[in-house]
């Protein structure tokens, strides 16, 4: 089933490029006139909302052919976005009321484990990767700070 949607993600980035459809696309958000940061913003919503549906690397192989052009028309840094979109789709698995790792939990737990008490104890760490994926946005050299020690 993956080797399926990694096949069929390869043709759909495949499709953009020759279609000119990513060219476009890109086009229509620099119209926009809004500040970079929100359409940033707006690109992890997109991740956050797919990644309670679909696993990530799915999630992955059909945005990121649409998503990196315009981090690139933007100027911003794609670490750091890739950064954010891997935190967003970790986030994703993790959120109620379909997150795939929800469901894993439940299989893991005791028989008696209720699927409320599941999101009860996941909360908290919703709370932290939303506060992290915000602290990384407003201080964007932490994400390079490490790397660049080695340079």
């Amino acid at each position: 089933m993956i080797l399926l949607i990694i096949a069929a993600s390869a043709g759909f980035s495949q499709i953009l490029s020759y279609t000119g459809a990513t060219r476009g696309m890109v086009e229509f958000v620099i119209g926009w006139d809004i500040a970079p940061i929100l359409t940033v913003i707006f690109m992890l919503l997109i991740v956050l909302i797919l990644g309670t549906f679909i696993e990530p690397i799915s999630i992955m192989m059909i945005t990121v052919p649409l998503f990196y052009p315009i981090i690139d028309a933007i100027s911003y840094d794609p670490i750091l976005f890739a950064i954010l979109m891997l935190i967003c789709l970790a986030l994703g698995n993790i959120t109620p009321p379909f997150g795939l790792l929800l469901f894993v939990m439940k299989g893991v737990l005791p028989k008696g484990t209720k699927t409320v008490e599941i999101y009860k104890a996941v909360v908290p760490v919703i709370g932290i990767c939303i506060l992290l994926v915000i602290v990384l946005m407003v201080f964007p050299n932490i994400t390079l700070w490490l790397p660049s020690l080695s340079q």
